[in-house]
């Protein structure tokens, strides 16, 4: 059993997700795996990299984006089969967590599949971007000790307008404005308002906007 200061430290996905439990979605667990992926982008040049998160983000989001997914899904495979470094290389691993995550089921063992390569030895910039998996757990399904009850009178148009534009865009660099709207409509949430204001990161799935945005 994790205590709440466990949950705010830690960075091993696996005791976080299996701590959830019935709190854990598909399309959650998915959005927390592409969030992981984007942060490899860098390492890539890939174009069917980047499309293939975003054919996996709009799955979890109840598009019908199967036939995309796995187009690109076995790109990425027969780019990972023909790197020369093998297991050990940076793109290997970047392109073996995208496959996961661009899956109709295989998303859900990506915190395992995350954990396990946290194990084994990997380069500092690898290292660097997939180790800090609990922020990324954390924003997208916020603090389970600290629920928030989210008053409809907050869901202003214009809180809604700014939640769906960075939504959609994956800019969250409007998520301070978003805190001053949410709170123009009353919110006095220092949870929901201190998120808003923080460094993040943040990605497609934000606990807060998707309160905004009344998604699950």
């Amino acid at each position: 059993m994790l205590t709440e200061s466990q949950w705010l430290e830690w960075d091993d996905p696996v005791p976080m997700v299996s701590f959830l439990r019935s709190h854990v979605n598909d399309r959650r667990l998915q959005l927390f795996a592409c969030g992981v992926c984007r942060k490899l982008a860098p390492l890539m040049g890939i174009v069917e990299y980047e499309l293939g998160l975003e054919a996996a983000e709009r799955y979890a989001n109840g598009e019908r984006t199967k036939s995309a997914m796995k187009r690109y899904r076995q790109v990425l495979t027969h780019h990972r089969i023909s790197l020369s470094g093998g297991d050990s290389s940076e793109q290997y691993t970047a392109l073996f967590l995208a496959t996961v995550a661009i899956s109709e089921r295989d998303f859900r063992s990506f915190p395992t599949c995350l954990t396990d390569l946290l194990r084994v030895r990997q380069s500092d910039q690898v290292r660097s971007a997939i180790y800090p998996a609990g922020p990324t757990l954390r924003e997208i399904f916020g603090n389970p000790f600290r629920p928030v009850s989210f008053s409809p009178s907050w869901r202003t148009s214009t809180a809604v307008a700014l939640a769906s534009q960075m939504y959609e865009s994956r800019d969250f660099s409007a998520m301070p404005i978003l805190a001053d709207a949410l709170q123009d409509a009353g919110c006095d949430n220092s949870d929901v308002l201190d998120h808003c204001r923080g460094k993040g990161p943040h990605v497609r799935g934000c606990w807060v906007v998707d309160l905004v945005l009344g998604k699950e």
